[in-house]
């Protein structure tokens, strides 16, 4: 081929590229929502935050659903009035769960698969 239509095919998909990199869906999670904000969600950085029609990644669920400075939430044993247990042993799902097979199935395509079908 002559390098006019070589420079001209490079050409094309190189700006096919640059247009594909640039795509990020910021319609779901807008800065202008504090509790979905990129600062909220990568306080727990590590767990995905993806989701799909099946699937929520736990990192969606981090913001509130993770260590209560408070000692209040997510402590086994809670009474009511909320009183926090003496050494304060916490349950919540972010923290001690991320090594559950649970936690990760999210991540493994065959178990996707599997519960797709």
């Amino acid at each position: 081929m002559k390098p006019i239509v070589w420079t001209f095919l490079g050409g094309v998909v190189f700006s096919l590229f640059l247009m594909g990199a640039n795509q990020r869906p910021n319609h779901w999670h807008g800065e202008g929502d504090p509790y979905h904000s990129a600062t909220f969600r990568s306080a727990y950085g590590g767990l995905p935050d993806t989701s799909n029609s099946l699937f929520t990644g736990s990192g969606k669920c981090a913001g509130c659903h993770a260590k209560d400075p408070n000692a209040f939430a997510s402590i086994a044993g809670q009474s009511n009035p909320p009183m926090p247990m003496p050494d304060g042993w916490d349950v919540n799902v972010t923290d001690y769960w991320r090594s559950t097979l649970m936690a990760n199935s999210a991540r493994d395509p065959f178990w996707q698969a599997k519960v797709r079908h």
